[in-house]
């Protein structure tokens, strides 16, 4: 009980990302705990105010402010209508739209807007750049983050339960318990989605370029994971990461 005071407002906070709403959260939690024990929320009113702080601390990270990115730290890239990108077609999916560069399509095809990347070295200092806002694929790639840190905190969390789990068997001396819940539930949780963990934080260490234009994909680390249980891949696919 006292972990999940903790562990289900973060939880709730990453589902619920974002500084502008987690602030309003955080505010209704700040008010009844000033109340006190007056009023019906006021046994929820510690939780509510950390669901607050938890959902305002994910939307810095995922750089949301009411569903809309800002620019906290100097972005990592620059718009731009250099005529010599308006010829290579890998540039179109990062093409500002009318509404965002205020110039329709149809007058804009002799000096169209693109993003690009300001420097290679370039690191955004905190959470997401804001440049993902304005992306054709924003959608993808902001889910993509969001389900990794999911995957990777519900396997911690799951873990921590398993951990509670060992301590009450081993006290109340259950040991079929011990074997067929705790070690059984330890081999699948870590060696199915553990492994996945692992290969979430592979993926996020190998360096890439993000300018490389080269047909390569890394395979998704679900189909990594579900294809070297039920369907061993090709060792020699290049898709695959090192290790993988």
């Amino acid at each position: 009980m006292i972990v999940s005071l903790v562990t289900f407002p973060f939880l709730f906070g990453m589902m619920f990302g974002d500084l502008g709403h987690g602030s309003l959260v955080g505010m209704i939690g700040l008010g009844l705990v000033m109340q006190g024990e007056k009023g019906p929320l006021a046994k929820g009113r510690y939780p509510i105010f950390l669901m607050g702080l938890f959902a305002m601390y994910a939307g810095f990270i995922y750089n949301e402010v009411f569903a809309l990115p800002i620019n906290m730290f100097k972005s990592c890239y620059e718009m731009t209508s250099d005529n010599t990108l308006s010829q290579q077609p890998e540039f179109r999916s990062s093409r500002m739209t009318p509404s965002q560069s205020g110039v329709p399509h149809s007058l804009d095809e002799t000096s169209p807007f693109f993003i690009r990347r300001i420097s290679g070295d370039c690191v955004y200092l905190m959470g997401n750049d804001p440049v993902w806002g304005v992306t054709s694929n924003r959608l993808a790639f902001s889910n993509g983050v969001k389900m990794k840190m999911s995957v990777i905190f519900g396997v911690l969390h799951m873990m921590i339960g398993i951990m509670h789990k060992y301590t009450n068997v081993v006290y109340l001396k259950h040991w079929a318990h011990l074997i067929c819940e705790c070690i059984g539930g330890t081999i699948i949780l870590l060696f199915l989605f553990g492994w996945m963990d692992m290969l979430v934080f592979k993926k996020w260490m190998t360096e890439m370029n993000i300018d490389d234009r080269s047909p390569y994909t890394p395979i998704p680390n679900v189909n990594a994971t579900a294809d070297g249980i039920g369907c061993p891949v090709d060792r020699d696919d290049p898709s695959l990461l090192t290790s993988q």
